[in-house]
Parts: structure tokens; sequence; C-alpha cells
């Protein structure tokens, strides 16, 4: 339900949240978000199933949970992948603790699914901490560019461009079994997510630290699994 609003879920923030997201341009030189395609959003399409009576009270509630939470503002955005596919931004408004010290806000974003692409980069400005797939290694960008996905310096790029605090990798494919292939000249400021991972927000200035102990963790299942009959569930979606 959120996802389908794209843009139009601004309603949840403030009118200055995120200003550079409302105010981007999408690239439309090719018919990948053409008024009438897919990629539209069926909020926007003439004849939509969606009953507007029960999706705008489901809002209010959402606006309400998001208060009560401390957060600002959820917002979706449009990304490169297969039709209705998006990221999502979260961001948490600075707060008093119970003995009374401030708290800063942080501001957390999410690709999903994607090739890098110019809306991303715009919700992820100043974001706290950048979660970015990174499908393949990057001696196979012509296969990420095939199947929209992303490369790890790809996706470390997106987080440098947008000025990123920190970016977590994850969406690894299956022919990495444990940890992906990636130069560590890359990864100052930059860690690879794993199963049931969970990361403090006052332990983001050692994140990147992290990184050597995980490839001695993983040292011995660090070998590439090129045999045909792995599928990458991400590749069998996009497809």
């Amino acid at each position: 339900m959120i996802a389908n609003q794209k843009k139009d879920d601004m309603s949840l923030a403030s009118p200055n949240d995120f200003a550079e997201i409302k105010n981007s341009t999408v690239n439309t030189e090719s018919n990948l978000f053409a008024r009438g395609s897919r990629m539209q959003s069926y909020w926007k399409r003439p004849g939509n199933p969606v009953d507007n009576g029960m999706v705008f009270p489901s809002l209010k509630r959402l606006k309400e949970v998001l208060s009560e939470a401390g957060l600002e503002a959820l917002i979706s955005f449009p990304v490169v992948h297969c039709p209705q596919a998006f990221g999502i931004a979260l961001k948490a408004a600075e707060r008093i603790n119970t003995v009374g010290k401030a708290i800063p806000g942080w501001k957390i974003v999410y690709s999903g699914d994607t090739r890098p692409c110019p809306e991303l980069v715009e919700a992820s400005r100043g974001a706290t901490i950048l979660i970015h797939e990174a499908t393949f290694e990057d001696a196979l960008v012509e296969e990420a560019i095939a199947r929209n996905h992303s490369t790890t310096e790809e996706a470390i790029e997106v987080g440098n461009s947008a000025g990123a605090y920190r970016i977590i990798l994850t969406h690894f494919s299956q022919r990495y079994p444990k940890i992906p292939v990636f130069d560590d000249t890359h990864m100052h400021k930059t860690c690879i997510a794993f199963d049931m991972m969970s990361v403090n927000i006052a332990d983001l200035p050692v994140l990147p630290r992290v990184l050597p102990y995980l490839k001695m963790l993983f040292r011995n299942e660090m070998v590439v699994d090129e045999s045909e009959d792995v599928v990458d569930p991400a590749i069998a979606v996009g497809n």
C-alpha cells in the first residue's frame, strides 16, 4: 500500500522533510518511468482499484504510529528494477532520554533491488545508514546491468555520492556462499550484512572495522560457486 503511493506519501512528513526527494526529477529518456507504463504508480493510474475510503484512514493511523515511535517520516521512492519497485527512507527525530540527554536523530535508507539511480541518491542525501543491495561483484557489471541489480562498487558509489555516513551492503548472489567478493580499498565506511545481523546506532563509528573479522570468520567459505545449478532468487524474481 505504501509503496504504491510513491511520492504521494509526502503527507506523512513535514513540508521540509526530504525536500530533495520531492523536488527530484525522474529520468524519462527511456520509457521505464513514462506515464502509463508499468512502472507508473497504480495510485495515479485511471480506474485503479484502490479504495480511498480504506486507504486514507490507514495512512492517518500510520502517521500516528510513526509519531508515537518518534519517527518523522516514512517515504517510498521509485528505483530501477521491476515494475512497482521502491526503496524506503525512514527518518527519526532527535529526542530526549529519561536522564535529559539529547539523542540525535537518524535517517536510514533501504535501496531494495535496484540499479544505481538518481532517485536513490537523492533519497540517501545525508543518510546515517544506507542499506544497499550488492548482488554482483565488480567484474560482473554487465550481468548486473542486464538483471537490474548493482555491484559492490556501484552500491558504495551511491552512498558516497549521497554523503551517507555508513553503508551496509546486502542481497548478495548465491554464488557467494557467505561473503561477497569486494575491493577493500572502497570499504572505509562500509560493512557487509549477514543473517540475523543487528547494528546499534551507537556502534556505527566502528562498524567498518568489523569487516576484517568477518573475512576471517568466513575465510574457509570465501569461494565463488560458479555451478550452473545455483539460482539467484533475486534473478528469478527479476525475470
